[in-house]
């Protein structure tokens, strides 16, 4: 469930500059390493409106990965973010037979870019990529403009930990549906059971008891022997619905609600008893009344309820309940879920900064979730994300190079139609750039 950053995508971007009309063949093989590059961003540019087609641009393997109707929808984040694109240029060939480095600049952002063109004729572009675009005159008025014109609500929260004044916030104290965000606390919670000598990473547990479809255990025999360790780094940095619910069964549903309740959250009862996963896709499965039944509940009644379900029917589940729980339209995503604020999972976060466990901010750091560029400009770097239709959840636990602990928490939800997670991803990098530290 969690987000990585797909920075091949924003080729959608060069479509801005390009001048219609019919483009002539070139003959890419007379052409230095440096004049082929620049040629094939005009064909790219062709391509994107509709003057060449794709597929002589582009290798199979690209055009498999990235579809023309990404690129349009990438194009349209980009330019409602940055304004429309003023230049890109090549800037330095190689080391790498048909690699190119590029400088990009729109009206309201600059970056560097990368293509990787085939060592041999016909010379397709076989890589492409624009790195973090950084803003130009942002301003945090902005940053509050493009979040509220999102459909649906969104929230985000950036703060030095610690600090009463953060660095930015939008309605930071309104609670969202948070997906597999929630394995923040089985983190801690495991984590604080560890430093207290109660269990130890190395513990080992049989595999027991599957989620549905999905991630790395699902598919191992039942009784394979794991570790907590490695439930742990694959519930984390892969979202591993099974691990998950192993540590969830594990620890035990008082131990996560004192850790909820420990961290700070705004409102418990809103997210006990602490679902698993499987129960959560369980409850679904059920309907739209049982699931504003179970909402309504309160902690000891949704405790009922979750008592009568079927323990293996997520397990069971078919790939058609899954495209039904889980496909283009949200399912009661308000009713059932884990919910909390930015500020809520800006807490836990905290909490897990605090113990200065280095086995869990190990695990916490294994997928960042930062393209390169951003990711350097700190000394660690750890981020957990939650996703569902209708659903995105966006969160890190950063520290720079003095050893001061940042975190940035975003969320946001639609009932009613698909969020989109590339458009959102811009949103946090933006958010980034407020916090003006260097290496």
């Amino acid at each position: 469930m969690s987000f990585r950053y797909s920075l091949a995508a924003l080729i959608a971007a060069i479509s801005m500059s390009a001048p219609v009309g019919a483009q002539a063949q070139t003959d890419l093989s007379t052409l230095s390493a440096e004049e082929r590059s620049e040629q094939r961003l005009k064909d790219i540019v062709a391509a994107l409106h509709g003057d060449k087609p794709y597929e002589d641009v582009f290798t199979d393997q690209f055009l498999q990965a990235v579809s023309p109707q990404r690129f349009a929808l990438i194009f349209r984040q980009l330019s409602s973010q940055y304004g429309a694109l003023n230049s890109m240029e090549v800037v330095e060939t190689g080391p790498a037979t048909g690699y190119a480095r590029l400088a990009v600049h729109f009206e309201g952002g600059a970056g560097q870019g990368d293509l990787q063109l085939q060592p041999q004729a016909p010379y397709k572009v076989s890589g492409f990529r624009i790195g973090v675009l950084k803003p130009l005159g942002d301003t945090k008025e902005k940053l509050a403009a493009d979040l509220a014109a999102l459909h649906g609500d969104a929230g985000m929260l950036l703060t030095k930990i610690g600090s009463s004044e953060p660095f930015f916030a939008y309605h930071a104290e309104r609670p969202f549906a948070v997906g597999s965000a929630f394995k923040l606390y089985v983190l801690a919670a495991l984590s604080r059971e560890i430093a207290a000598g109660k269990r130890r990473w190395d513990d080992v547990v049989p595999l027991e008891g599957k989620s549905f479809a999905g991630g790395t255990l699902y598919g191992w025999p039942e009784g394979s022997p794991l570790t907590l360790h490695t439930l742990a780094a694959l519930m984390i940095s892969i979202s591993d619905n099974t691990a998950t619910d192993i540590l969830v069964r594990l620890l035990g549903r008082d131990a996560l609600a004192a850790e909820v309740r420990l961290s700070g959250h705004s409102d418990p009862s809103s997210i006990l008893p602490m679902m698993d996963t499987a129960e959560f896709f369980a409850l679904k499965q059920q309907g739209e009344m049982a699931a504003q039944t179970y909402h309504a509940a309160g902690p000891v009644g949704r405790q009922a309820m979750l008592d009568r379900l079927d323990g293996k029917a997520a397990a069971q589940a078919s790939q058609a309940d899954l495209a039904r729980i889980f496909g283009q339209a949200p399912t009661a995503i308000d009713t059932v879920e884990w919910f909390a604020t930015p500020a809520d999972i800006i807490r836990v976060l905290a909490q897990i900064a605090e113990t200065e466990d280095p086995v869990a901010l190990d695990i916490l750091g294994i997928n960042s979730s930062l393209p390169d560029e951003e990711r350097a400009r700190w000394r660690y770097a750890g981020y957990k994300g939650g996703s569902e239709t209708g659903v995105l959840s966006l969160n890190w636990l950063l520290r720079d190079e003095n050893g001061e602990w940042y975190s940035l928490a975003m969320s946001w939800n639609d009932p009613d139609a698909a969020v989109e997670e590339t458009g959102f991803m811009m949103l946090a990098n933006r958010a980034l750039s407020l916090v003006g530290h260097t290496r």
